[in-house]
């Protein structure tokens, strides 16, 4: 019988090999199809050299001929190791997407929103159901899955990792809360350089560490060519019940600019004072900024810190010395 000390979850591979979508440059595009590319070869030379004691979980976004042939190397190379999800492909086929989940399934999703909207009233977005009942749904397909194989693991010592496409977005989407049903011990943690961002910018950095913070907090950190640091706060574990976070940081204004995941060219701040965003503005001696979460809307937003006039090392210390509330506390 296999034990899983190591579960890899590939999310989304093989976003660009399509025809260039009209919301992107070609300059553009053909970064995020280089980095496509890059981290490909990774994830094959990674599953080409995975020991016994790891896996691999696929969740395809489509039956291209790339996603066929990366799914059939981990086939071949893992056996019952290797487990997709394709639920979404037989929804577009007309099958039932939900066959097979336990008859309980609708009922725990509804109680765990209820529990959020007495928590967290009118912060709590409806949207978050999806996350929620996906996340269920992966976590029981996988689990049925290992059981059928006889594959067993430790709950509390099993470490996982998350790559695929994106970084910001469906990797954190679909890992930020699945961990929690499949009562992992560990949260999923991104792995950046298995990865393809929605940040543009961030193909022409250099990825430098994640250092992980108190309450699964993880900051992430790159250096651009110009040498300007940058940095996001992500929670690499959120339930739904629980509020988001704010990193508050003890340092001047002047010293950061912010922008979004939106291509990175959205500039968040600085900005005039009746623009402000307020996930992302100076508070009182502090500059505050939300920590990206898995959840939909604007408390789901991915927020870049550039550094301005403060070399990597300083920016480091400081972001890391971030103390986190509530945006009510």
């Amino acid at each position: 019988m296999a034990k899983l000390e190591r579960l890899y979850f590939l999310i989304h591979p093989f976003c660009y090999v399509q025809p260039r979508l009209d919301r992107f440059e070609p300059c553009m595009w053909d970064k995020l199809v280089g980095r496509e590319q890059t981290v490909a070869s990774r994830w094959r030379k990674a599953i080409e050299t995975m020991g016994p004691n790891e896996g691999l979980f696929i969740y395809p976004i489509s039956d291209s001929e790339s996603t066929l042939e990366l799914k059939e190397l981990a086939a071949k190379k893992l056996a019952d190791r290797f487990i997709s999800f394709d639920r979404t492909l037989r929804k577009e086929q007309g099958s039932n997407y939900f066959h097979g989940l336990p008859e309980t399934f609708a009922g725990e999703v509804g109680s765990e929103y209820l529990e959020a909207l007495s928590i967290l009233g009118a912060d709590a977005d409806w949207r978050d159901l999806k996350i929620v009942a996906m996340s269920r749904t992966l976590a029981n397909d996988i689990l049925a899955a290992l059981r059928e194989r006889q594959i067993s693991y430790d709950p509390q010592s099993i470490r996982c990792e998350a790559w695929g496409e994106s970084f910001e977005g469906c990797v954190h989407r679909w890992t930020g809360m699945l961990s929690n049903y499949l009562g992992f011990a560990n949260p999923i943690e991104k792995n950046y350089e298995m990865t393809v961002p929605d940040g543009v910018f961030l193909t022409d950095t250099t990825f430098v560490e994640r250092v992980d913070l108190a309450d699964d907090v993880r900051l992430f950190l790159w250096l651009r060519p110009d040498n300007r640091p940058v940095g996001m706060y992500s929670k690499a574990r959120i339930r739904l019940v629980e509020p988001p976070l704010l990193a508050r940081i003890c340092s001047p204004a002047n010293r950061f600019e912010v922008r979004g995941k939106d291509l990175g060219r959205q500039v968040i701040w600085p900005v005039a004072d009746q623009q402000q965003d307020p996930f992302a503005c100076p508070d009182g001696d502090e500059f505050k900024v939300l920590v990206h979460c898995a959840r939909y809307g604007p408390r789901g937003r991915a927020y870049y810190l550039l550094g301005q006039g403060i070399d990597l090392a300083e920016f480091r210390e400081v972001l890391a010395a971030a103390r986190f509330s509530t945006p009510f506390s």
